[in-house]
């Protein structure tokens, strides 16, 4: 009899303890987390990588306890734990700044992942209905500015992910950090009109960048209103110099609806682009589109240039538009420098440029210096509305805009015109004026070319030689080409003071009644039906090709 009631009394405290435990672990499940499930991106500085909300900062996890106990737990990440908390009976606990270890996301590819609530005690339970977007290389993904993760270098470079990278890289830039010699990679393309192309386009916190104080500040508005994005690199004095030195690896991504308005503000009568001034750099694989305005010198890649500069495989079908007299203007480069040694290889300018004094596709002026341009085009009409005629410096061409001076040379390989060229004087369809040397070979022009002033001069290739040597070799121009002094036109030179040398080089003989103006010569004119078959691009060389109905049948370069 006593052991059935022994046993009796066991069963029932089983049963007992049973239903307090079921109960318990039924009251642990009852708490609440709240996570913003907006999508995430990850940022690593040094050895951390923080969790941020792209639209309202950093994630805050808040986890309520419902239960009349203490609850314990953690918050995981790839199966490793993050954070720990403890919450008292019917409390709730703010977690906040969660921080993820370098470790954590290391090996991991782009997709979304887990970020995982557990309940540890009293009884264990589970809320991973939180998703974490991780955008791009985990180990490198940047939030606002240059990943500190990147060395700079070609195998570890700084990555642009955002405009906000842009923006902070050119302020490091503008304050001489060591940025200034590092690689730059831009990863995507970035658009300056879009919300999507910033970490978060409603943040204010880098300030008043457009010179408007009174719209806000959000970086979004900043950088398309007013004057607009501020480029990397300055040049406002001798004191203040501080150009980009570095390398920047376009990686073939596009920057679109660049806008910087410069015609009025601190910045008039500074150079602006995305580079305002490079010394020693090299810009790779960029297309460009936006709007620019200055009152000074402008361009899309680079405003001035100094040193040993390459831009190479660059685009540009950004506008460029200065009114005002004695600046330079051009759709890849404003002007490079006295000393300068800039080299543009496959480089094409496919958007109009109108300057108030030199004005080009590739380069507005280059002064003093030595320049080289291979496998280069100008598609885009190209305008100087200048009514000055006494700066010697002032010109219109497809290509550049030589300046006076004795010194320099400029190289022309395998590069043309399409647009038209229009200007009020020395108006040329790859050059417009040069002292110096200047070596055009395999080239040609096939865009009209219009000096609008009395008194000046045009020519299908080169408008006016001053000085030094110009040798043409195995080129052409075909463009219709007009002067306000119609005996001022050459097919090939408008006009000639020093050694010109032709070398198996031919102009339309519609356009003009002589190679060069001043010089009698006629014997290396051909007509349109000469021009427009493939025994003429036979005679220019193996660079040429031919193809019926293609570039109104006069040869094109094999590149094209």
């Amino acid at each position: 009899m006593l052991k059935r009631i022994l046993y009796i009394s066991l069963l029932v405290l089983l049963i007992l303890t049973a239903q307090e435990l079921y109960a318990q672990y039924i009251l642990t499940r009852n708490f609440e987390t709240n996570l913003s499930t907006a999508p995430f991106s990850v940022e690593i500085t040094g050895q951390s990588v923080d969790v941020y909300d792209i639209d309202v900062d950093k994630v805050s996890a808040t986890v309520k306890n419902n239960n009349s106990y203490a609850i314990s737990g953690n918050i995981t990440f790839n199966n490793k734990q993050v954070t720990t908390f403890e919450i008292p009976a019917g409390e709730t606990k703010a977690l906040s700044n969660l921080a993820l270890t370098k470790a954590m996301v290391s090996g991991l590819t782009a997709g979304q992942y887990d970020l995982v609530v557990n309940i540890t005690a009293p009884y264990a339970t589970t809320n991973n209905s939180i998703k974490v977007n991780l955008k791009g290389t985990i180990t490198n993904v940047v939030k606002n500015g240059i990943s500190r993760s990147g060395l700079g270098t070609a195998g570890n470079p700084y990555l642009v992910y955002k405009i906000e990278d842009l923006v902070r890289f050119a302020q490091e830039v503008s304050n001489q950090g060591d940025s200034t010699t590092k690689v730059v990679k831009q990863i995507d393309d970035l658009d300056f009109s879009l919300s999507t192309s910033y970490y978060n386009s409603n943040d204010t916190s880098l300030g008043n960048l457009n010179e408007n104080a009174n719209d806000g500040n959000k970086i979004l508005q900043e950088t398309t209103t007013g004057t607009g994005f501020i480029g990397i690199g300055t040049f406002t004095g001798a004191s203040n110099y501080k150009p980009f030195k570095g390398t920047y690896e376009g990686n073939g991504k596009a920057i679109r609806n660049l806008y910087i308005n410069t015609t009025t503000g601190s910045r008039v009568g500074k150079p602006v682009a995305l580079f305002n001034s490079l010394e020693g750099a090299t810009i790779k694989g960029l297309k460009m589109n936006g709007t620019i305005k200055s009152a000074g010198d402008s361009s899309s890649i680079a405003g001035w240039v100094y040193g040993v500069c390459k831009i190479i495989n660059c685009q540009n079908w950004a506008t460029v538009e200065c009114t005002v007299n004695d600046f330079s203007n051009g759709g890849i480069v404003g002007t490079a420098w006295q000393n300068a040694n800039l080299t543009l290889t496959d480089c094409w300018n496919g958007a109009s440029i109108t300057g108030g004094s030199a004005t080009a596709g590739m380069i507005g002026l280059v002064y003093r210096s030595t320049v080289t341009m291979e496998r280069c085009r100008n598609t885009a009409n190209i305008t100087s509305l200048t009514t000055v005629s006494s700066d010697s410096n002032n010109g219109t061409a497809g290509l550049a805009v030589k300046n006076s001076s004795s010194t320099g040379t400029v190289n022309i390989i395998q590069c043309f015109n399409s647009g038209t060229i229009k200007g009020n004087q020395n108006v040329g369809g790859l050059i417009s004026s040069t002292n110096g040397a200047l070596n055009i070979t395999s080239s040609y022009n096939v865009g009209t070319v219009n000096a609008t002033a009395t008194g000046t001069y045009a020519g299908g290739l080169l408008a006016r030689h001053r000085s030094g040597t110009t040798t043409i070799t195995n080129s052409y121009s075909a463009g219709t080409i007009s002067s306000g002094t119609a005996a001022n036109k050459g097919g090939l030179v408008g006009y000639t003071a020093a050694s010109l040398k032709y070398n198996n080089s031919y102009y339309l003989s519609t356009t003009a009644s002589s190679a060069t103006s001043n010089v009698a010569n006629t014997t290396i004119s051909r007509t349109k039906a000469q021009m427009q078959q493939q025994s003429f691009a036979t005679t220019l060389g193996t660079v040429f090709k031919w193809t019926s109905g293609v570039n109104n049948s006069y040869p094109q370069l094999t590149w094209q």
